[in-house]
């Protein structure tokens, strides 16, 4: 974790700007990390989209993260990840827009015109 995750003083921004901002302000908050696990809960906790791309070193926190992001679906979803992730340069995208339909909650090709969409099971 970086020094800027530590401060206290970066907590509560971070706070303020993945729960006021980015939920009540109605503003996309971007945060790009290499690990999943990087930044505290409240940023995973509150981000309303979550790329994640092929990481072998990370294949623990990908599992954890589909845990915490799907519950007892999370082997579903990480099915989606591995079938995703087995194509050369792909990313899979967890959508938790609350006014999406449950069927967009997994994607893939989410920049193509058609994007490919994975249901959990």
């Amino acid at each position: 974790m970086t020094d800027f995750a530590r401060s206290k003083e970066s907590l509560n921004l971070l706070n303020t700007l993945f729960t006021v901002y980015a939920h009540h302000y109605n503003c996309a908050v971007f945060n790009l990390v290499q690990s999943a696990f990087a930044l505290p809960p409240v940023t995973r906790n509150n981000s309303t989209y979550i790329i994640l791309m092929r990481s072998l070193s990370d294949a623990a926190q990908i599992k954890n993260l589909l845990v915490q992001q799907f519950g007892t679906s999370w082997r579903g979803a990480h099915q989606a990840y591995q079938d995703i992730m087995s194509k050369p340069y792909q990313a899979m995208l967890i959508n938790n827009d609350p006014h999406s339909p449950p069927c967009m909650r997994i994607l893939s090709n989410f920049v193509d015109e058609y994007p490919i969409s994975y249901e959990p099971v």
